[in-house]
C-alpha cells in the first residue's frame, strides 16, 4: 500500500491526513481524551475533516475504546497490531 501523509492546520490543527487508494482519513493521536483536552482534539479534527471534505476520521489513543462527538476513539494496538 502506498500512503501519503500530511499535516492540518488552519484556525485549530489535525495531526495527520492520510491519503491511499481508499481517499482522505483524518486522524489525531493523543495519550488520553480527558476535560483539559477533549474539546480541542475533535475540534481540530473535525475541523480538517469538513474543509478537505473527509467522511472517515479517529482518535487514536493509548489504551482509549470509546466514541466522543460521534468520533471513534481507539487503541493504538487495535489500529496497528
Amino acid at each position: 500500500r502506498k500512503y501519503e501523509i500530511f499535516f492540518y492546520h488552519n484556525k485549530k490543527e489535525c495531526d495527520f491526513i492520510v491519503r491511499n487508494e481508499n481517499g482522505l482519513q483524518a486522524i489525531q493521536v493523543c495519550y488520553k481524551l480527558n476535560a483539559q483536552n477533549q474539546k480541542r482534539e475533535i475540534e481540530g479534527l473535525k475541523e480538517a475533516m469538513q474543509h478537505l471534505a473527509i467522511t472517515k476520521g479517529m482518535i487514536i489513543t493509548y489504551n482509549q475504546d470509546d466514541e466522543f462527538d460521534g468520533l471513534k476513539a481507539l487503541p493504538f494496538w487495535k489500529v496497528f497490531c
